[in-house]
Protein backbone atom coordinates (compact mmCIF):
# COMPACT_ATOMS: atom_id res chain seq x y z
CA UNK A 1 0.00 0.00 0.00
CA UNK A 2 2.80 2.41 0.89
CA UNK A 3 4.57 1.68 -2.42
CA UNK A 4 1.36 2.41 -4.28
CA UNK A 5 0.92 5.68 -2.42
CA UNK A 6 4.49 6.69 -3.22
CA UNK A 7 4.02 5.92 -6.92
CA UNK A 8 0.67 7.68 -7.05
CA UNK A 9 2.12 10.54 -5.02
CA UNK A 10 4.83 11.06 -7.64
CA UNK A 11 2.18 11.50 -10.35
CA UNK A 12 0.14 13.79 -8.13
CA UNK A 13 3.21 15.93 -7.43
CA UNK A 14 3.60 16.51 -11.16
CA UNK A 15 -0.10 17.32 -11.43
CA UNK A 16 0.18 19.85 -8.58
CA UNK A 17 3.08 21.61 -10.29
CA UNK A 18 1.26 21.77 -13.63
CA UNK A 19 -2.04 22.82 -12.03
CA UNK A 20 -0.50 25.69 -10.06
CA UNK A 21 1.72 26.73 -12.99
CA UNK A 22 -1.37 27.04 -15.20
CA UNK A 23 -3.11 28.94 -12.40
CA UNK A 24 -0.17 31.33 -12.08
CA UNK A 25 -0.20 32.04 -15.80
CA UNK A 26 -3.98 32.37 -15.91
CA UNK A 27 -4.10 34.79 -12.98
CA UNK A 28 -1.19 36.85 -14.34
CA UNK A 29 -2.87 37.58 -17.68
CA UNK A 30 -5.53 40.34 -17.51
CA UNK A 31 -7.88 38.68 -20.02
CA UNK A 32 -7.93 35.32 -18.19
CA UNK A 33 -7.54 36.42 -14.54
CA UNK A 34 -11.24 37.25 -14.16
CA UNK A 35 -12.06 33.61 -14.91
CA UNK A 36 -9.20 31.92 -13.06
CA UNK A 37 -9.98 33.58 -9.72
CA UNK A 38 -13.09 31.40 -9.51
CA UNK A 39 -10.87 28.31 -9.35
CA UNK A 40 -9.65 29.32 -5.87
CA UNK A 41 -12.27 27.39 -3.84
CA UNK A 42 -11.90 24.41 -6.17
CA UNK A 43 -8.14 24.48 -5.58
CA UNK A 44 -8.66 24.43 -1.80
CA UNK A 45 -10.93 21.39 -2.11
CA UNK A 46 -8.43 19.64 -4.41
CA UNK A 47 -5.71 20.27 -1.82
CA UNK A 48 -7.94 18.80 0.88
CA UNK A 49 -8.65 15.73 -1.25
CA UNK A 50 -4.96 15.05 -1.86
CA UNK A 51 -3.86 15.33 1.75
CA UNK A 52 -6.74 13.14 2.94
CA UNK A 53 -6.21 10.56 0.21
CA UNK A 54 -2.48 10.28 0.90
CA UNK A 55 -2.73 10.63 4.67
CA UNK A 56 -1.14 7.78 6.62
CA UNK A 57 -2.09 6.89 10.19
CA UNK A 58 -5.80 7.55 10.26
CA UNK A 59 -7.45 7.30 13.64
CA UNK A 60 -9.86 8.92 16.04
CA UNK A 61 -7.25 11.43 17.22
CA UNK A 62 -6.55 12.58 13.67
CA UNK A 63 -10.25 13.08 12.94
CA UNK A 64 -10.73 14.95 16.20
CA UNK A 65 -7.69 17.10 15.41
CA UNK A 66 -9.05 17.94 11.95
CA UNK A 67 -12.45 18.93 13.29
CA UNK A 68 -10.91 20.92 16.14
CA UNK A 69 -8.64 22.91 13.82
CA UNK A 70 -11.57 23.60 11.51
CA UNK A 71 -13.88 24.71 14.32
CA UNK A 72 -11.26 26.86 16.07
CA UNK A 73 -10.07 28.52 12.87
CA UNK A 74 -13.54 29.25 11.52
CA UNK A 75 -14.55 30.59 14.94
CA UNK A 76 -11.52 32.90 14.97
CA UNK A 77 -12.40 34.08 11.47
CA UNK A 78 -16.06 34.70 12.39
CA UNK A 79 -15.08 36.72 15.44
CA UNK A 80 -12.38 38.51 13.49
CA UNK A 81 -14.47 39.51 10.50
CA UNK A 82 -17.40 40.67 12.63
CA UNK A 83 -15.42 42.59 15.26
CA UNK A 84 -12.06 43.49 13.72
CA UNK A 85 -10.44 42.45 17.01
CA UNK A 86 -8.45 39.32 16.14
CA UNK A 87 -6.94 40.08 12.72
CA UNK A 88 -7.88 43.69 12.12
CA UNK A 89 -10.71 45.14 10.02
CA UNK A 90 -11.45 43.05 6.94
CA UNK A 91 -14.45 41.64 5.09
CA UNK A 92 -15.37 38.80 2.78
CA UNK A 93 -17.67 41.05 0.75
CA UNK A 94 -17.69 40.04 -2.92
CA UNK A 95 -15.56 37.02 -2.04
CA UNK A 96 -15.47 34.08 -4.45
CA UNK A 97 -14.86 31.58 -1.62
CA UNK A 98 -18.42 30.26 -1.56
CA UNK A 99 -21.16 29.86 1.09
CA UNK A 100 -20.78 31.88 4.30
CA UNK A 101 -21.69 31.51 7.95
CA UNK A 102 -21.91 34.82 9.81
CA UNK A 103 -20.11 36.67 6.99
CA UNK A 104 -17.32 34.06 6.83
CA UNK A 105 -16.79 31.54 3.99
CA UNK A 106 -17.06 27.99 5.35
CA UNK A 107 -14.18 26.91 3.14
CA UNK A 108 -11.72 29.18 4.97
CA UNK A 109 -11.54 26.68 7.84
CA UNK A 110 -10.61 23.96 5.35
CA UNK A 111 -7.77 26.11 4.06
CA UNK A 112 -6.50 26.60 7.63
CA UNK A 113 -6.60 22.84 8.19
CA UNK A 114 -4.71 22.10 4.97
CA UNK A 115 -1.98 24.64 5.75
CA UNK A 116 -1.55 23.54 9.37
CA UNK A 117 -1.49 19.88 8.34
CA UNK A 118 1.19 20.45 5.68
CA UNK A 119 3.24 22.69 7.96
CA UNK A 120 3.14 20.17 10.81
CA UNK A 121 4.44 17.35 8.63
CA UNK A 122 7.17 19.58 7.22
CA UNK A 123 8.53 20.76 10.59
CA UNK A 124 8.24 17.31 12.12
CA UNK A 125 11.00 15.98 9.89
CA UNK A 126 13.57 18.07 11.74
CA UNK A 127 15.33 16.95 14.91
CA UNK A 128 14.60 20.15 16.80
CA UNK A 129 13.07 20.40 20.28
CA UNK A 130 9.28 20.56 20.08
CA UNK A 131 9.19 24.21 21.16
CA UNK A 132 11.53 25.16 18.30
CA UNK A 133 9.41 23.16 15.85
CA UNK A 134 6.29 25.00 16.98
CA UNK A 135 7.94 28.40 16.55
CA UNK A 136 9.38 27.30 13.21
CA UNK A 137 5.88 26.35 12.08
CA UNK A 138 4.64 29.78 13.14
CA UNK A 139 7.36 31.46 11.08
CA UNK A 140 6.52 29.34 8.03
CA UNK A 141 2.86 30.32 8.17
CA UNK A 142 3.80 33.95 8.82
CA UNK A 143 5.92 34.02 5.66
CA UNK A 144 3.10 32.32 3.76
CA UNK A 145 0.65 35.01 4.87
CA UNK A 146 3.11 37.76 3.93
CA UNK A 147 3.09 36.32 0.40
CA UNK A 148 -0.67 35.78 0.39
CA UNK A 149 -2.00 39.11 1.64
CA UNK A 150 -0.79 41.39 -1.21
CA UNK A 151 -2.69 39.31 -3.78
CA UNK A 152 -5.71 38.13 -1.75
CA UNK A 153 -7.74 41.23 -2.56
CA UNK A 154 -6.93 40.99 -6.26
CA UNK A 155 -8.11 37.37 -6.20
CA UNK A 156 -11.39 38.44 -4.52
CA UNK A 157 -10.68 36.38 -1.42
CA UNK A 158 -11.06 39.13 1.20
CA UNK A 159 -10.56 42.88 1.57
CA UNK A 160 -8.86 44.99 4.23
CA UNK A 161 -10.13 48.32 5.46
CA UNK A 162 -8.38 51.05 3.42
CA UNK A 163 -6.47 48.29 1.63
CA UNK A 164 -3.85 48.11 4.39
CA UNK A 165 -2.92 44.83 6.13
CA UNK A 166 -2.40 45.53 9.87
CA UNK A 167 0.51 44.04 11.76
CA UNK A 168 -2.08 42.48 14.07
CA UNK A 169 -3.04 40.11 11.27
CA UNK A 170 0.49 38.78 10.92
CA UNK A 171 0.89 38.43 14.67
CA UNK A 172 -2.38 36.51 14.87
CA UNK A 173 -1.39 34.15 12.05
CA UNK A 174 1.81 33.36 13.95
CA UNK A 175 0.05 32.88 17.29
CA UNK A 176 -2.80 30.76 15.90
CA UNK A 177 -0.38 28.56 13.98
CA UNK A 178 1.74 27.98 17.08
CA UNK A 179 -1.42 27.19 19.02
CA UNK A 180 -2.76 24.71 16.46
CA UNK A 181 0.59 22.95 16.12
CA UNK A 182 0.91 22.82 19.90
CA UNK A 183 -2.46 21.04 20.03
CA UNK A 184 -1.11 18.44 17.61
CA UNK A 185 1.98 17.81 19.69
CA UNK A 186 0.00 17.69 22.93
CA UNK A 187 -2.37 15.20 21.31
CA UNK A 188 0.61 13.19 20.04
CA UNK A 189 -0.75 13.24 16.50
CA UNK A 190 1.30 11.01 14.20
CA UNK A 191 0.70 11.57 10.49
CA UNK A 192 2.64 11.07 7.29
CA UNK A 193 1.91 12.11 3.72
CA UNK A 194 3.89 11.77 0.50
CA UNK A 195 2.52 14.93 -1.11
CA UNK A 196 1.91 17.40 1.75
CA UNK A 197 5.34 19.06 1.84
CA UNK A 198 5.39 19.26 -1.95
CA UNK A 199 1.96 20.90 -1.90
CA UNK A 200 3.10 23.42 0.70
CA UNK A 201 6.23 24.36 -1.25
CA UNK A 202 4.34 24.70 -4.54
CA UNK A 203 1.83 27.04 -2.89
CA UNK A 204 4.71 29.14 -1.57
CA UNK A 205 6.12 29.44 -5.10
CA UNK A 206 2.66 30.11 -6.53
CA UNK A 207 1.98 33.10 -4.27
CA UNK A 208 5.55 34.36 -4.62
CA UNK A 209 5.01 34.30 -8.40
CA UNK A 210 1.70 36.14 -8.11
CA UNK A 211 3.44 38.90 -6.14
CA UNK A 212 5.74 39.39 -9.10
CA UNK A 213 3.11 39.41 -11.84
CA UNK A 214 -0.09 40.82 -10.31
Amino acid sequence: MKNFLKLAGFSVKKFIIIYYAIGLIGLSLPFTAKYFIYLTPISILINLFFILYFNINWGAKFIIFGLLIYILSITAEIIGVNTGVIFGSYTYDNSILGPKLLNTPLIIGINWFVLIYCTFIFINRFKFPVVIKILFGGVIMLIFDILLEPVAGKMLMWNWLNGEVPLLNYATWFILTCGFISIMYLGKIRIQNVVSTHLLLVQFMFFAGLNLFL
